[in-house]
């Protein structure tokens, strides 16, 4: 799974990255009632797109298929 952080330049990585470690630790280690699994959450760096920067979280996830 991929989330997309996106706040204005000039505020940067400082805003950014106190969302997005939110993100991070609302995923990491965290399942659902439905036999999801989220694991290795972590952060990626982006930097700067137009007037934007950019921070993605990504998290690997797991899931069994119940029949």
């Amino acid at each position: 799974m991929n989330v997309q952080v996106f706040t204005p330049r000039g505020e940067g990585s400082a805003r950014s990255d106190i969302i997005a470690s939110t993100i991070q630790g609302a995923f990491e280690g965290v399942s659902t009632n439905g036999g999801a699994w989220f694991r290795n959450a972590r952060v990626e760096e982006v930097g700067a797109s137009g007037t934007w920067h950019q921070v993605n979280v990504l998290v690997d996830f797991e899931y069994e298929e119940i029949k």
